[in-house]
């Protein structure tokens, strides 16, 4: 064997020894190939379904929240979330609802949604919750669309409205960081539609899946270097997360105007100003965010962790009912 052979196969039989005790030690700090997925569509016990347009809706049936005390969350046929109060058909007024975890109620019991709680004050109105966990604001836009559709030759609801969280603004580009946190049950990570700006041009990404590297789900190298290329590759600036957000929120304002119905901006969660999230004077917007979630146990399933609890829930349906309350007349119009 010559030296250089031989030099050659020393580097590589070291690379290969390295390799494995990273991949060793990673493993015994916790790391683990491949990701928990958190869109379990296959998973009886899972909450949601596929959905070829939107990525993912709610599937009907009962699930149990992963966080403190496991609620039990129950979903018609229709992939609305139950409220034992919901009125019926006849009902004077009809309110549809749109949103992510936070409208949808993840982690509290049906009767804890502030959803559940507008229905227990308002009798004469029916409040429909179609809010799902994971969901941005195109996606909130898209499934009110959906809906507005369906209700043809029916009467349109009075009021939609969508629950904004800043948090959004990073779905709504899609960014690096927000795709890893959505990985389905073979492992592919998930891309929900969203938009870009190119140049001063807005543009409509749709969904999208972005499969495994291979053998990514048995190396935890693999994995951790297939995670930093997207979080490179999806790096989205802070600024055109903001103009992208508030060119959705506009086109769900505009959306629901033109199915004859009215929309409201309930801002549920934020750490930045209004105007980062909602253009001034362009839709009708509602500050419904406690200043204490961050700080205040009693505001989270978990304490510390979790989302909101029925606690914040009732903060919500206090807001939102207030507003509601003031506006029964132009409603009923």
């Amino acid at each position: 064997m010559s030296r250089r052979i031989f030099d050659w196969t020393m580097v590589l039989v070291t690379t290969l020894l390295c390799l494995l005790v990273f991949e060793g030690a990673a493993r015994l700090i916790g790391f683990a190939p491949g990701a928990t997925h958190a869109l379990a569509h296959e998973d009886d016990n899972g909450w949601s379904a596929p959905d070829p347009t939107l990525g993912w809706v709610n599937k009907s049936g009962m699930a149990r929240s992963t966080e403190a005390g496991n609620a039990l969350m129950s979903f018609s046929a229709d992939g609305s979330r139950v409220s034992p109060l919901l009125h019926g058909e006849k009902a004077l007024l009809k309110v549809l609802v749109v949103g992510c975890s936070f409208t949808q109620g993840y982690g509290v019991a049906d009767d804890e949604t502030y959803v559940h709680f507008l229905n227990q004050r308002f009798p004469q109105i029916r409040f429909e919750n179609f809010g799902t966990a994971g969901y941005n604001t195109l996606q909130s836009t898209m499934m009110a669309e959906r809906l507005l559709m369906q209700w043809q030759g029916r009467e349109r609801p009075a009021l939609v409205i969508y629950g904004l969280l800043s948090d959004h603004l990073r779905r709504n580009v899609s960014s690096g960081k927000f795709i890893m946190s959505l990985i389905d049950a073979d492992g592919r990570y998930i891309s929900p539609p969203h938009a870009r700006l190119r140049g001063q041009e807005f543009e409509l990404e749709p969904y999208r899946e972005l499969a495994p590297w291979p053998f990514e789900r048995r190396s935890v190298i693999l994995s951790l270097i297939h995670r930093l290329w997207i979080n490179y590759a999806y790096d989205v600036d802070g600024s055109e997360a903001e103009e992208v957000t508030r060119r959705i929120v506009e086109r769900f304002d505009q959306t629901v105007r033109a199915n004859g119905s009215r929309p409201l901006v309930a801002i549920l969660k934020r750490d930045r100003p209004i105007e980062k999230l909602v253009r001034p004077g362009s839709v009708e917007a509602l500050d419904c965010s406690h200043p204490n979630y961050g700080t205040d146990p009693a505001l989270r399933t978990g304490g510390t962790t979790g989302h909101p609890s029925a606690a914040l829930h009732r903060h919500y349906a206090d807001c939102i009912g207030d507003w509601i309350e003031q506006r029964l007349g132009e409603l009923g119009s």
